[in-house]
């Protein structure tokens, strides 16, 4: 791409000293180990140990913990290190086919503005799916298409449910006779090795490890249920636009995924975001018939991180769009501060006060459907005294959304300050 009007030096300077700064910023996040973060802990403490034990969570996250678990308290730090090291990999993958700009603002918009903050204070294993998928598209669009495959399979053998988001990925991707075959045999191995995984474990290859898993009973009618039993419109309805966990509040970028930039977008970059919608719509469909869609007392779509790389993407790509109109650029300044506030409402005030919703399953909707109970609002409603670390991470956030958003806000006060043409009266 090249844009006839380059991004300043000292622009570039600030984007890139904000991206320098974020492993000191999220160091000072809290990170813990709780709720599923606990059965990841023992499968690792026990695999440090040359045994397998038998839990419902994938074996490949603590295998690729166990490094860190060897320092001792460090392992709550792999998802903040896995972020880190994904981000690196993937705009290495993309470097020469993509503009440097647009990477350097995606990579931004994903450590400041987006879901993944959050993500990176658990020990939960849907950021490793992520981040491992956003290396697969890249590595496969720029044609390392066994690293690709591997780096992919791997990931959904990290997370199950997400075999058909893969499958419909690569069934868009792959063309020609044999179109069926070339998506199916990675789903092959994917099967294969989640099988291994259940007969070590629970000797049984068929064994997933959560038959008989359900719910409580609530109010809503369609709790208590086991498996994938949740109607599919309500589920999608609940994910796409519900004030706790819809996508259209934690992803907003995702809406920009209608608009066309003026500038004709590399080959490269529609093809990642091509197939990472693709890889997303298939996250979507699955998870909206689970029983546990909105991912038990977790802030925002937990398992729907993944989401957060289109979206990012995309903002990316029209905050680089120097020409467009004013309505679009404010369009694009509002969902940019917007997603800057979902990064500061995971990253700082996460679910505070919203203990009423756990309290008892009939109040726990409400932290999924009210906007009062939402996580994104209840700040406005019960403000967070900050500690001194919470003002550094919120000031990071601040800092990296007037960064981003700086060229266009400058633009639209130009074009708002600016004094029409006078005219001659005397003209005919």
């Amino acid at each position: 791409m090249k844009d006839s009007t380059p991004t300043p030096r000292w622009l570039i300077c600030l984007e890139l000293a904000l991206i320098a700064a974020a492993p000191f910023v999220y160091y000072r996040m809290p990170h813990e180990i709780s709720s599923d973060g606990y059965l990841r802990l023992e499968t690792t403490r026990y695999l440090a140990l040359g045994q397998v034990i038998d839990q419902p969570v994938p074996m490949l996250f603590s295998i690729f913990a166990l490094p860190l678990y060897h320092f001792g308290d460090v392992v709550a730090l792999f998802n903040m290190v896995t972020l880190f090291v994904g981000l690196a990999a993937t705009v290495f993958l993309l470097w020469r086919v993509a503009p440097a700009d647009i990477l350097r603002r995606f990579v931004l918009i994903v450590l400041a503005a987006s879901m993944f903050g959050h993500h990176t204070q658990l020990f939960f294993g849907e950021l490793l799916t992520a981040m491992m998928m956003a290396i697969a598209v890249a590595a496969l669009i720029i044609g390392w298409q066994l690293p690709a495959i591997a780096t992919s399979v791997l990931a959904v053998v990290n997370q199950p449910a997400a075999v058909p988001a893969l499958f419909v990925m690569l069934l868009d991707r792959e063309r020609g006779p044999f179109r069926l075959l070339k998506a199916a045999w990675p789903i092959a191995i994917c099967a294969l090795l989640m099988m291994l995984e259940f007969y070590l474990r629970r000797g049984d290859p068929l064994a997933i490890g959560y038959e008989g898993d359900v719910g409580a009973r609530s109010i809503m009618p369609y709790s208590g249920l086991p498996g994938f039993s949740y109607p599919l419109v309500f589920g999608l309805l609940s994910l796409l636009f519900s004030f706790g966990k819809g996508l259209a509040l934690y992803a907003p970028g995702l809406w920009l995924l209608f608009a066309r930039p003026t500038f004709d977008m590399p080959a490269a970059l529609r093809l990642f975001q091509r197939h990472s919608v693709w890889f997303l719509a298939g996250l979507v469909l699955i998870y909206a018939k689970w029983w546990a869609w909105a991912g038990g007392w977790f802030w925002g779509p937990r398992f729907l991180v993944f989401a957060s790389i289109p979206a990012s993407m995309a903002l990316a790509i029209h905050l680089s769009d120097h020409h467009a109109t004013p309505s679009r650029k404010s369009i694009i300044t509002g969902l940019l501060l917007w997603s800057a506030w979902v990064g500061i409402s995971g990253n700082v005030y996460g679910q505070y006060d919203l203990g009423t919703c756990n309290a008892q399953p009939n109040v726990e909707p409400l932290c999924w459907y009210s906007p009062e109970f939402s996580a994104l609002f209840h700040p406005f409603i019960v403000p967070k005294p900050l500690s001194p670390n919470d003002v550094v991470i919120l000031g990071y956030s601040v800092a990296a959304a007037i960064v981003l958003a700086l060229p266009f806000t400058r633009d639209l006060a130009a074009t708002a300050f600016q004094r029409p043409a006078r005219r001659d009266r005397y003209a005919s």
